[in-house]
């Protein structure tokens, strides 16, 4: 992993990625020109898997399709309302979990409107009280299947070993019903789409590369914020198809990680919660390593890919996302 990671920092930052641009055009910017009614569906495949002690062992593949379609234009900005057509979900179908979430998987499939300027940029969701509004009643339903679920896997504990058991398991639930009515849950829930629109409204010189810091959606607590350092260059560049690359590296702010494991594994286990530490996570890295392919003319992205690395303990996991337009 560590020789992949020093490849693409390579490929983030060698002259050699220039070859293919043209550099009488020094400065590319990435800008929406889009009309309402525009429409397109992008395939996500998602994958995940886990090295320790030198083994690589796949945890499950997603794959998901979705639907991006420009419902207002105006001079300030547009509306992009993105709709999860279907997902085939890598987990046990025989497992009584996964049937619940499968049969309630509508129920908590909302579509999203995001909202942008002129260039493309997203600057929030237009819907979100009424995705805050159905994403919990659906998780309610989810909640009370799970639960009489739960009921028949506790058969043979004692009164008190249930009672134990049912209050671990509603502040989970609960846990999730208050992080899913949070606006950057709705971020992290689209974070493979949203990669695509990463650099619309920015402008870049052709050979240089950049440093920014930012607050983004927490990758593994999505209901809070990490400060994030970003690095990023053009990689790519056609000026006869009008195509540009864009390579990414994000690093994580450790310190921040940890805390909010320390806070959320505190609500989860508040009677443990004096002897929950950040110590108890050890040293925590957590790096994203993306690409964007982005049609210039037209402001509409192609492709993305991405890799999130999460290092712990001397386990490391990562998360691999594909986002392709489907042009069938």
């Amino acid at each position: 992993m560590k020789k992949i990671f020093a490849l693409l920092i390579m490929a983030l930052f060698a002259s050699q990625a220039m070859a293919q641009i043209n550099l009488q055009d020094s400065t590319v910017q990435v800008v929406a020109y889009w009309e309402k009614g525009d429409k397109y569906t992008y395939d996500v495949n998602y994958s995940k898997y886990v090295v320790e002690n030198g083994d690589t062992t796949k945890l499950y593949d997603n794959f998901t399709k979705y639907t991006i379609e420009v419902t207002d234009s105006t001079g300030t900005g547009y509306k992009l309302k993105c709709i999860q057509e279907m997902a085939v979900l890598g987990m046990d179908p025989d497992n009584p979990i996964t049937k619940i979430i499968y049969k309630h998987l509508e129920d908590v499939t909302v579509p999203v409107v995001f909202n942008t300027d002129q260039y493309g940029t997203i600057t929030g969701i237009d819907n979100m009280e009424q995705i805050r509004q159905q994403i919990t009643e659906g998780l309610k339903i989810v909640v009370e299947d799970c639960k009489k679920e739960i009921d028949g896997m506790t058969a043979g504990l004692t009164d008190e070993q249930k009672q134990q058991f049912s209050e671990m398991v509603n502040q989970v639930l609960n846990s999730i019903l208050q992080a899913y009515s949070n606006e950057n849950t709705v971020y992290k829930a689209y974070e493979e789409i949203l990669t695509l629109f990463s650099f619309h409204g920015t402008k870049l010189d052709i050979g240089k590369r950049y440093r920014s810091e930012t607050e983004e959606s927490n990758p593994v607590l999505a209901n809070t914020l990490l400060k994030v350092e970003n690095m990023f260059a053009i990689s790519q560049c056609d000026p006869e198809s009008s195509w540009v690359g864009i390579n990414m590296a994000k690093l994580y702010n450790s310190d921040q990680l940890k805390a909010g494991l320390v806070e959320a594994a505190k609500k989860m286990f508040p009677d443990k919660a004096n002897e929950i530490t950040a110590e108890m996570f050890g040293d925590y890295q957590l790096y994203l390593l993306t690409f964007v392919k982005v049609h210039t003319e037209t402001g509409w992205p192609g492709y993305c890919v991405g890799e999130l690395h999460s290092i712990r303990e001397g386990k490391h996991e990562v998360s691999t996302y594909e986002v392709e337009m489907n042009l069938e």
